[in-house]
């Protein structure tokens, strides 16, 4: 939805960062799955979710700007609310990359 604001680079970053999140909560459901695989498309760069690297271990220096990191937090917040519970860990993750990429 937001990846147009991203180089290459920055949209291989916030999709392990989405990848990483849709297992927070310890369930992974088809709407998150869906969701998943529309962003693989849109985002060029593949279309297998075997190619996500699912990992929190990103360069966050890689969005640089006001844009890329809400358009990275803006995904990572669709994503943890498409199986309908936000879960307490998801939160968790969310608060501590806003805190990592200095929002606000």
């Amino acid at each position: 939805m937001f990846l147009h604001l991203l180089n290459d680079d920055q949209k291989r970053a916030c999709m392990s960062l989405v990848g990483a999140m849709v297992t927070r909560d310890g369930m992974v459901d088809s709407a998150e799955t869906g969701y998943l695989k529309q962003l693989m498309i849109e985002s060029g760069l593949g279309r297998s979710l075997g190619e996500i690297s699912s990992t929190d271990d990103v360069d966050l220096g890689l969005f640089d700007t006001s844009p890329t990191k809400f358009a990275v937090i803006a995904e990572l917040l669709i994503m943890s609310i498409l199986d309908a519970n936000y879960d307490d860990s998801e939160a968790e993750y969310i608060n501590v990359l806003v805190d990592r990429l200095k929002i606000g």
